[in-house]
């Protein structure tokens, strides 16, 4: 599917149910329109973007006040440090499975605290 932008939304403005998805131009990543369409518990029903993804949330992640029928701005950004960090862990784990298969000694990684 392609990932697609959708500019400047039109529609009626006071209609709390029209969303606007577009780029951040700090960071590049993209915001995202939400609605809070019903919470209970310790969860939150959250509508996503224009085409209205059901996500459900923990309500630990979002404001404390908030309520439902709330618009929420989304940033979402992609953590590149973590990324590659990540994946060089996952190299690290694969080399020493490959080294164990073939019965080469593997060193024990210091722990990282």
């Amino acid at each position: 599917m392609a990932r697609r932008n959708f500019l400047n939304v039109k529609g009626n403005t006071n209609n709390p149910y029209n969303y606007i998805i577009k780029k951040s131009p700090v960071h590049g990543g993209m915001g995202v329109k939400a609605i809070v369409e019903r919470m209970g518990g310790e969860y939150a029903v959250v509508l996503l973007g224009q085409e209205q993804y059901k996500i459900i949330l923990p309500l630990s992640y979002l404001p404390e006040e908030i309520r439902e029928r709330d618009v929420l701005d989304i940033d979402i950004n992609i953590n590149r440090k973590l990324t590659l960090q990540r994946l060089q862990r996952q190299s690290h784990r694969l080399k020493e499975k490959v080294k164990r298969a073939r019965g080469e000694k593997v060193l024990q990684a210091p722990s990282q605290s």
